[in-house]
């Protein structure tokens, strides 16, 4: 997805370059930018629904794995191939969570650029006033960034990545606690 609003954004700031029929050309690079915009729209709509409740339950499970792992960390020997375990099932919680959370902040940045790859097409304001409403339509669209969300609620950008840790932290740190209180 995040080469394809690649390719989208070169084509915009490509589009109103000269050519021999200037205005019947720039229309119709305009109107396959608008086609191709419209395209990842949908199949990002399509990944959403495929993908959001798996990434949900992924990130719900991996909080409390994080929180047990520091659970099971805490009663290991610091020296033993358990700890290493726990440490490598720590690690694979963490990158599991990031590669969502990357990829959903990763293609809301590059979304976010789609509007300003129309200010950066060559003399676009020399362009028709047919062609400047297709840019100000592409442009008004590009407003709204791509958002991936697990389930609806959660925002998959590293700040999200940044609370899941917190949030399993928190949960070990409550459950530490009870433990030394138990004792």
């Amino acid at each position: 997805m995040a080469a394809q609003i690649d390719v989208l954004k070169d084509n915009l700031i490509k589009a109103t370059l000269n050519g021999e029929d200037q205005d019947k050309g720039t229309y119709e690079r305009l109107r396959h930018c608008v086609i191709h915009h419209e395209a990842i729209l949908d199949f990002v709509k399509t990944t959403q629904t495929i993908f959001s409740n798996g990434v949900f339950v992924q990130i719900l499970v991996s909080v409390l794995g994080i929180c047990m792992t520091g659970i099971v960390f805490l009663t290991v020997p610091l020296k033993s191939m358990k700890f290493v375990s726990v440490v490598l099932f720590l690690v694979t919680e963490v990158v599991q969570i990031g590669m969502f959370c990357w990829f959903g902040e990763n293609i809301h940045a590059k979304s976010s650029e789609i509007a300003e790859s129309c200010y950066m097409a060559h003399e676009w304001y020399s362009i028709s006033m047919s062609n400047k409403k297709i840019m100000f339509i592409i442009m008004e669209r590009a407003k709204v960034p791509i958002i991936f969300k697990a389930n609806g609620m959660f925002v998959l950008t590293l700040s999200t990545f940044v609370m899941v840790l917190r949030s399993g932290y928190s949960y070990f740190t409550v459950l530490q606690h009870i433990s030394q209180n138990m004792e």
